[in-house]
């Protein structure tokens, strides 16, 4: 018997986004970011913000909306391997 495969299941999953995955724009849905969002609310899954998109989110060009919400997120940091392996940010 062959089993059907089970629908995918964000739980507890870590998402890394770019600021456009926030970004409400006509040429997006508003309710797929809408989604994204109450998933992370509800803290079904994690969003992650690169750094990189952390510094183009501190644009004052950025919408309000995605600066907000992305800005909140957790992010990451430049990190290097200095003497005796510790990571140096």
């Amino acid at each position: 018997m062959i089993k059907k495969p089970s629908p995918l299941n964000p739980d507890g999953a870590n998402v890394a986004i770019d600021a456009n995955a926030l970004d409400k724009s006509p040429n997006v849905s508003a309710a797929d970011v809408d989604r994204l969002l109450l998933l992370a609310e509800t803290g079904k899954i994690q969003l992650i913000v690169p750094k990189g998109v952390r510094l183009e989110m501190l644009n004052p060009m950025t919408p309000a909306e995605v600066r907000s919400t992305g800005l909140s997120q957790i992010f990451t940091y430049n990190a290097t391997s200095i003497g005796g392996g510790r990571i140096n940010e």
